[in-house]
Parts: C-alpha cells; structure tokens; sequence
C-alpha cells in the first residue's frame, strides 16, 4: 500500500484564510449590578484570554458562548447545545462554519464525533460528511492548535479511511489545514489546493 504524502510539508499545499479579525469582543454583555458585572468580567476575561491565544487561520465567525461550573463552553450548531470549549473543540467549531459558510455543505449532511466500527476497534472522528446516499463524502480530523501535524498523521486517517472509503480527507490544527482526495486505485492520496465545495450531485 502507498500512500503518497511526500508534499505534506510544502508551503504551497498548505491552504490558509488570512481574514482573521480580533473577536475579543465576542462574549462580552452588560451587567445589571456591581456583582453580577464582576463574574460577567471575569468570566469574559477567562474567554478572552482562551480565544484570543487561540487565533486560527479561518474567515471570521460569530460564536454563542456562556459559562458552565466554572467552564467555558460554546454553542455546536450541529449537536444543538453547549459543549465544553477546549483547544480541538475550538479549531472543530471553526471548521463547521468553514464548511458550511464557505463550502455550502448543508448541515443535514454533517455529523460530529461519529462513531464508527473497523474490524473490532471503534474510531470517533472529529467531523464526517455524508453524501445523500448515505456514502461518505468527507472526512475531517480536528487536532489542537498546539498538535503539528505530520506524515504520520495523514498516514494514519489515510488507513482508516481504505476501509471508509470517504472521497475527500481534511486535517487541520486551525493554523495550517491540508486536503486530499483519495485514489483508491492506486491506494494513494492526492494533495488538493483546497477543499471542493459542495455539489448537489453528489
């Protein structure tokens, strides 16, 4: 099996959205008291801080965000609820706008943290897009902004996905993103420029 990824460390694959702006006003609302005003501050200081060390290289999204035990948590459009907001969490939710904002996959194609069989092992990927007949059209693994992505890596999901047989693979730490397109004739991947948009063909 050869699975072709010598061009993983080349600039020119390496596909970014320079159209970030400071988003350090995003959770920030007004108080009715002196106290409530002080755990509304420290609360957007503690989110402030999280985000703005945690600029990623995508167009600029407005987030839902709120506080849970002393936790920061943000709004999944696709699960419909509060999740907790850790680094890959953050880099995953960006990926959903990216998908559907700039991609026009619809979001009834798109399922978080799906959970799927291969052989007796259980492997729970980040992001998977379904074509309408039930086949898969894209495959996204999701690391924290910290986590470099290497050969390995795509070697990895590139295995998993012989089995899965996903057209379109998608790695990304939310600083450097990389897409494939899979040859399973030849059991390769092939480097793309960018991701496809969607088509309803598909």
């Amino acid at each position: 099996m050869i699975l072709d990824g010598s061009y993983l460390n080349k600039t020119h694959y390496q596909v970014v959205h320079p159209e970030n702006r400071n988003i350090n006003n995003l959770a920030k609302h007004p108080s009715k008291s002196t106290f409530k005003g002080r755990l509304t501050a420290l609360f957007n200081k503690r989110i402030d801080t999280f985000v703005t060390m945690q600029q990623l290289q995508f167009p600029s999204y407005e987030f839902r965000f709120k506080s849970n035990e002393n936790k920061p948590m943000i709004f999944d459009l696709i699960r419909k609820k509060f999740v907790v907001l850790t680094p890959e969490e953050w880099v995953r939710q960006h990926v959903l706008h990216f998908l559907i904002s700039e991609k026009n996959y619809p979001a009834s194609l798109i399922n978080v943290e799906k959970q799927i069989k291969l052989n007796k092992t259980t492997k729970r990927y980040d992001v998977v897009v379904f074509n309408r007949d039930g086949s898969i059209q894209l495959i996204v693994e999701c690391k924290a902004p910290k986590i470099k992505i290497t050969q390995d890596t795509f070697d990895q999901i590139a295995r998993y996905n012989f089995v899965l047989e996903a057209e379109n693979l998608m790695i990304t730490n939310g600083l450097s993103h990389y897409y494939c397109r899979m040859d399973f004739e030849n059991e390769r991947y092939i480097f793309l420029e960018d991701l496809p948009a969607y088509l309803e063909e598909q």
